[in-house]
Parts: structure tokens; sequence; C-alpha cells
């Protein structure tokens, strides 16, 4: 993608992002890929039971799918000690687990790493890392695991909605693409990894604990194992519920993230953020009705 080419598509999402002041509607999601051999999938998300959240939104939607076989793990994450007992309030929620209610800040890579430790997750061909501040259309996850597996990306993020908070516009969708084959998938807010990378990627390296830098140290492990990964726009979240970076130091962050890419090789910010293939809803279409 040349400089005219960025400067026509941020000023595209710029454009939609005033038009679509009004919150999203969550109706349901086509699903024009469904999961082929009902994949395995294991969620694992933080919440922070002392802010507002949508936990209750994102294991309802979770639990939704059908072509999926969905295990979800949460945490509770509550420093100022006011746990409700959600365990028992989501006792009907069968294939919900909460293993863990921390009482003290930790770092979100942390806790993951804590969780992953106590789980088998051989048996998972899905893993979807969340955080607990987005909103999802119906059917998000068998259309978002669909896509994914549709396209073969061993990693990939939905985008986010035009009406999102994105310090980073590249990850908004793009409402003329299905998806995107990029060097660039996010640590947040959901991201997928599947099983063909998960040796790779994991246990996630903790001189960065809150991930920063991880995104553009995962497209060389990727490359290197010869896979690809990718946003898939046909998906998107909306990422507006809380400020972005309100829960931690970003100058924090952004020391250790710099002491940690000076360790690993990685690409830059603008090497990572790059289209290396788009999937058009345009040439789907000619697909479909034969046309030209």
């Amino acid at each position: 993608m040349n400089y005219l080419d960025e400067i026509k598509c941020y000023l595209k999402i710029k454009i939609s992002q005033i038009l679509m002041r009004c919150p999203t509607h969550h109706k349901p999601l086509k699903i024009q890929h469904v999961p082929k051999n009902k994949p395995k999938v294991l969620i694992l998300g933080i919440y922070l039971e002392y802010r507002e959240n949508t936990f209750n939104h994102l294991i309802s939607a979770f639990n939704q799918s059908t072509a999926c076989a969905v295990d979800q793990i949460w945490v509770s994450l509550n420093p100022k000690n006011s746990l409700k007992d959600n365990q028992a309030e989501y006792k009907n929620h069968a294939n919900l687990i909460l293993v863990k209610q921390i009482f003290e800040l930790k770092p979100k890579f942390t806790i993951l790493n804590e969780i992953l430790e106590e789980v088998d997750i051989s048996k998972y061909d899905y893993l979807v890392f969340t955080d607990d501040d987005i909103f999802v259309d119906d059917n998000f996850l068998d259309a978002f695991i669909g896509w994914q597996q549709h396209l073969n990306f061993c990693l990939a993020q939905p985008a986010r909605t035009r009406t999102s908070t994105a310090d980073n516009t590249f990850v908004v969708s793009r409402p003329w693409l299905n998806a995107r084959e990029t060097h660039f998938v996010e640590i947040g807010p959901l991201f997928s990894m599947h099983k063909s990378i998960v040796n790779e990627l994991l246990p996630f390296e903790l001189e960065s604990p809150m991930g920063w830098g991880y995104d553009l140290v995962w497209p060389i492990k990727v490359s290197a194992s010869e896979k690809t990964m990718g946003i898939i726009d046909a998906t998107p979240v909306q990422h507006s519920l809380r400020p972005q970076g309100a829960a931690y130091s970003t100058a924090k962050e952004s020391v250790l993230m710099n002491e940690y890419l000076s360790t690993k090789q990685h690409l830059n910010f603008r090497e990572a953020c790059t289209i290396v293939k788009n999937y058009s809803k345009i040439s789907l279409l000619k697909k479909s009705f034969n046309l030209f």
C-alpha cells in the first residue's frame, strides 16, 4: 500500500466515524463460511469486576455458538475486594468456568500465562483471548472462526467498528473488504490463535507483561513458520466502553516494550501494518453471481 492509498483509507475511516456516531446495533452476522468439523474453541478472558464491563454480554454471545464446541475460562480481577459470586450467577452456562478470583492488579499476560499452565490446551483448535470491554454481534464467534478457518490464518483478529476507539486506524473495519492478510494482529481487544502456531507464540513473553510489542514480534514468528495471519473485516467488534490504557501506566509499558523489542527480531510499526492480500466483498459478489 503506497502513501496515497493510506491517505485515502484514513480519510474514508474518519468520514465514516463522523457519520456513524450512533451505537452499534447487534444484528446477527451472516455466517459466510460455517466452521468445518465443529472446531474446539477455548475462550480466555479477564474482566475488571470493579469497572464497567461487557462480561455478561460476552459470555452469552460466545455461548450462542452452534458451529463450534466452546469452553470459556474467565478471571475476575478486583483489587477493591468487592467480588460478586459470578460462579453461582452463571451456573446455567454449562461451558463457563471461573478459575481465578484475583484481588490485586496483575499484568494481563502474566494472568493468561498462569491460566495456560493449568489447562490442557492441546485439545483445542483455537484459543480466543478477549478483553471485557467489547460488544459483538450475534453469530460473532461462528462467523469469525469460520473466516479464520477458511483463510487458514494461524493468528487473526476481528477489525474494530468505525465507531470504536482506535489509536491505530489500520485495524478499523474496511466495509468494502471481508478480510485482509496482514503482518499485524493486535494484542487486543480480541485475537484468536490456531493450534498450529501455539508452540511458537506461547507462553507469552513476560519481559513485556502487558503485551506491548508482541504484535511486532509475532509476524516474524508466523512468517518463519510459513503461515499467514490477518484481520477479519466481516466480523468487526465495537471497542468503545472504556478509554484505552486507562488501567495501567502507558509510560511504563512503553519503556518495557522498548527493552523487550531490543532483544527480539521484530518489524517496525510501518512494516507490520502492511496488507499482503485483500479479500474483497466485490470479488465475492462477482463469484456468487457469476459476473464478468
